[in-house]
């Protein structure tokens, strides 16, 4: 009696495994295409525009035009009635308006999601305003090569990580 329940278990494990088996293998499918999509979403992006006018010829707020390079740059961020949102149709910086002094230090302070990191990021353009203009001494930043723009700054995220290594070695990577 015993030997029968116990060969019963044992035929029942070996009918049922290959079906959990195929369970996970299509699990184990749907997560791969699933980060495939995204993959491809990712590659399918259009390039962002480096530089918005030729030459750096820039024109400040009081219409003067001249070539401008970052090394021209002293500090002084105006942000100008700045309207954002991740979609047009949800707006969340309405009319925001600042200005920082070069060498000044300012803190900016909120609950999660009131958009501290997301200011910084539009200053650094890494997303495009739905409205209002951000300026670097009277300068438009829109009107300035993405990557120049991006060395006036330097970005320590809240979330940082310090991994086996030397100082230099942290900061660099």
């Amino acid at each position: 009696m015993v030997g029968d329940i116990l060969s019963f278990i044992q035929y029942v494990k070996n009918f049922t495994q290959p079906i959990t088996q195929l369970a996970q293998v299509s699990s184990m499918l749907q997560s791969t295409a699933a980060a495939a999509e995204r993959v491809f979403e990712f590659l399918a992006e259009d390039e962002e525009e480096q530089c918005a006018k030729e030459h750096a010829m820039l024109t400040d707020t009081s219409g003067n035009t001249r070539n401008v390079t970052t090394l021209d740059i002293t500090g002084d961020v105006t942000f100008d009635h700045v309207r954002f949102g991740y979609t047009p149709e949800k707006i969340i910086i309405n009319d925001f308006s600042a200005s920082v002094r070069q060498g000044q230090k300012i803190a900016i302070v909120g609950p999660t999601g009131a958009g501290k990191t997301t200011i910084v990021k539009l200053l650094m353009r890494f997303y495009e305003l739905n409205g209002g203009r951000i300026l670097i001494d009277g300068y438009d930043i829109a009107d300035f090569d993405r990557s120049e723009l991006r060395e006036l700054f330097g970005m320590v995220l809240q979330d940082t990580w310090l991994f086996k290594g030397s100082i230099m070695e942290n900061i660099r990577y």
